[in-house]
This record gives C-alpha cells, sequence and structure tokens, in this order.
C-alpha cells in the first residue's frame, strides 16, 4: 500500500517511517527489500516474490464482493 501510495504522491511526501515494534522490526527488515529495493539488482531478485495481485492504484486491497454497487434509482424495483 505505501509503495503504490509513494509512486502517486510521492513528489509531495519527504519522508514515510514505519513505527513498528521490536516483534514486527525483523519481518520489516526483510520484506521492505521487496517493495523498496535499494539496487536494481535487489529489485531483480525480488520481483519472484512479490505477489501478483497488490490492489489498486492507490494500494488498496480490493474484494468484490465489498465494492459498492450503485443502481439508477435505488428501492424502486424493477
Amino acid at each position: 500500500t505505501v509503495r503504490r501510495f509513494l509512486e502517486v504522491h510521492g513528489e509531495t511526501l519527504e519522508k514515510v517511517v514505519f513505527a513498528v515494534s521490536e516483534l514486527e522490526e525483523a519481518t520489516y527488515q526483510k520484506l521492505l527489500p521487496l517493495y523498496f529495493p535499494r539496487s536494481l539488482e535487489e529489485e531483480v531478485q525480488s520481483l519472484p516474490y512479490l505477489p501478483a495481485d497488490i490492489g489498486n492504484a492507490e494500494g488498496e486491497p480490493v474484494v468484490p464482493e465489498r465494492q459498492i454497487r450503485i443502481t439508477e434509482k435505488p428501492g424502486v424495483p424493477d
């Protein structure tokens, strides 16, 4: 989600801070290079591990069952 957001709005931000607990830190240290590679080599190594579906353009998960459906005249029978 953060990477997708930064692809669109990154020029407006100076810094992103991840506040994590000591328990979560190791996970973030392992996963950050996948989403924020520091070199082209690291990016190439990471590509096979990234999920195929990373959500919409903002990086948000898309669940079809939860999408809003708008009808032309709500409450009026067809």
